[in-house]
């Protein structure tokens, strides 16, 4: 197993500084359908309220062990664990269905700029298993498999058609041009085929048959 750096580790631990680091967590407890919002804690290790980008987090005996990976290519993974003596947060969990699938997100704050939410180090972390006992609960933590996120599988462009041309079920040309340039105003393009289509006497489908999104904004260089 390895950790982060020692030296990075080592210079934003320092607390007892005049203007210490403040570790902050931000956690889902359950995911709710719209409009509902979903339950969120926010919760910092300090011993007062802290109030970052316009968020309180209030005071809570928790803390966090050092990021792990392995040369296995396994996830990272991390241990949030959480005070449970007055039972206060395993109320919580249960209400959260134990928070399995559900994220938690920490943060590295400091002290002296808190008003500026850019300033911040964190990992946003998936919960993969909840341990309670009579004095404390344990999250263990994985960070996302990005592999199982979906993905767009098409591309969606401003100013170029994406259909095959002469796809019967997409594009449906049927005339007798070879080539289509797939934008709507050019020498080749959809509005070429309509005016080909009319003058062959057949249904006019192009250009209102068209793949391109126009309605995207142009990009600024």
């Amino acid at each position: 197993m390895r950790s982060l750096p020692a030296l990075m580790m080592a210079e934003i631990r320092r607390t007892c500084s005049a203007a210490p680091w403040i570790w902050l967590y931000e956690g889902t407890l359950a995911q709710n359908p719209d409009p509902t919002p979903s339950p969120t804690f926010y919760l910092t290790s300090t011993d007062h309220v802290v109030t970052w980008a316009e968020q309180e987090f209030l005071p809570y005996p928790l803390i966090h062990e050092d990021l792990e990976a392995n040369s296995a290519g396994e996830l990272p993974t991390c241990r949030l664990k959480l005070s449970n003596v007055t039972r206060e947060f395993s109320r919580y969990l249960w209400l959260g269905k134990g928070m399995i699938g559900q994220t938690v997100t920490i943060r590295l704050v400091h002290s002296a700029l808190l008003e500026v939410a850019e300033a911040k180090i964190e990992w946003t972390w998936e919960v993969r298993a909840a341990t309670v006992t009579s004095e404390g609960i344990v999250l263990s933590l994985e960070l996302p498999n990005y592999f199982d996120v979906a993905s767009p599988t098409g591309i969606y462009a401003r100013d170029r058609c994406s259909f095959r041309y002469k796809d019967p079920e997409t594009c449906g040309y049927v005339g007798d041009l070879t080539f289509c340039d797939k934008t709507i105003f050019g020498a080749a393009g959809c509005q070429a085929h309509g005016l080909d289509e009319a003058a062959a006497g057949r249904p006019i489908r192009h250009p209102r048959i068209n793949r391109a999104f126009p309605g995207i904004p142009p990009v600024q260089r």
